[in-house]
């Protein structure tokens, strides 16, 4: 029973590694539309609402040389992320994002099912803090905690969740940007951001025995990101490198740590604003994408979105 046991624990987490603690509201790029929002408002005490609706592909092998076992999941999942910032002045901010999608799952292989979810994704909750060094540079530091609205967890998990992550995650994050060009006409600015988050152990029963637990571990983010404005119109594009470290199954008789995986991200998006438009407010409106790949789990992901927010 406890080599089965163990199995088992190994196929899990070689191929749940490593999405526990990315589902579509925790999306790095996705989130930049709320900043790229937020800084064409007029920095005076404001709430901005955003929806971003959003489809997103991915497909991945689910092999584990050391257990024999293999398959195939191809994951769809199109929904909107809803975001609701106040900006309290031109340095305090506070925010709540969550989003209401469908997720579906085909596995083949040697774990063959279907599976698929309809409702919200976590809750993430952020407030924030901008300084101004000059008129070129900015600094913000920010912190977060993620709710789950979804805790249990049943045997069409044992892929990784659809939709939520079922953790209660926590973290930080900071951004240094830098305008080489900032004039009325057009602007040219580089960006810099780190964000770490931390997910909390939690049961995993029933896809593992009693008293057994899921240790989420960790998510780093580095973004790297160009962003060029030529009047009311944003263009912006980057790097975004994750990190996703110290994840593993503790078992009553053994903890089964997971190697680290690195994934590589490219995006870009645009923004268009109009400063007299819906109910005679400003909005800010665009489009964007994404594609990442994980190369040591052969994992190739896919998104795109549109957007839309209004400055009230």
């Amino acid at each position: 029973m406890k080599k089965t046991v163990s199995i088992l624990a190994l196929f899990l987490l070689a191929t749940s590694n490593p999405a526990h603690a990315v589902t579509l509201v925790y999306n790095l790029r996705v989130r930049r539309v709320f900043a790229v929002a937020a800084v064409l408002e007029q920095m005076k005490s404001r709430i901005l609402t955003s929806v971003v609706p959003l489809y997103f592909s991915r497909r991945r092998p689910l092999i584990d040389a050391r257990t024999n076992l293999n398959g195939c999941e191809q994951r769809r999942a199109g929904g909107a992320i809803i975001n609701f910032r106040y900006v309290h002045s031109k340095h305090w901010w506070i925010a709540g994002t969550t989003a209401i999608a469908t997720d579906h799952g085909t596995f083949t292989g040697t774990d063959p099912f279907k599976a698929s979810r309809t409702g919200f994704d976590d809750i993430v909750l952020t407030t924030g803090y901008r300084h101004f060094v000059g008129k070129k540079m900015q600094l913000i530091g920010y912190g977060l905690v993620g709710l789950p609205t979804k805790r249990s967890v049943n045997l069409e998990d044992r892929h990784t969740p659809l939709l939520g992550t079922r953790f209660y995650n926590l973290g930080i994050g900071g951004e240094i940007s830098y305008s080489f060009l900032s004039e009325r006409k057009r602007s040219f600015a580089t960006i810099a951001q780190i964000r770490f988050i931390h997910g909390f152990n939690r049961s995993w029963c029933p896809i593992l025995p009693a008293g057994s637990k899921i240790q989420p571990g960790n998510s780093t983010d580095m973004l790297l990101t160009a962003q060029y404005r030529h009047r009311k119109t944003i263009f912006e594009g980057g790097y975004d490198g994750t990190l996703f470290s110290n994840q593993a199954i503790i078992l009553p008789t053994e903890t089964i740590k997971a190697d680290s995986v690195y994934r590589h991200t490219v995006y870009a998006s645009f923004s268009q604003a109009k400063f007299k438009a819906l109910f005679d407010k400003p909005i800010v409106y665009g489009a964007g994408f994404n594609v990442s790949y994980a190369p040591k789990i052969d994992t190739r992901t896919f998104s795109i979105w549109v957007h839309g927010s209004i400055v009230f």
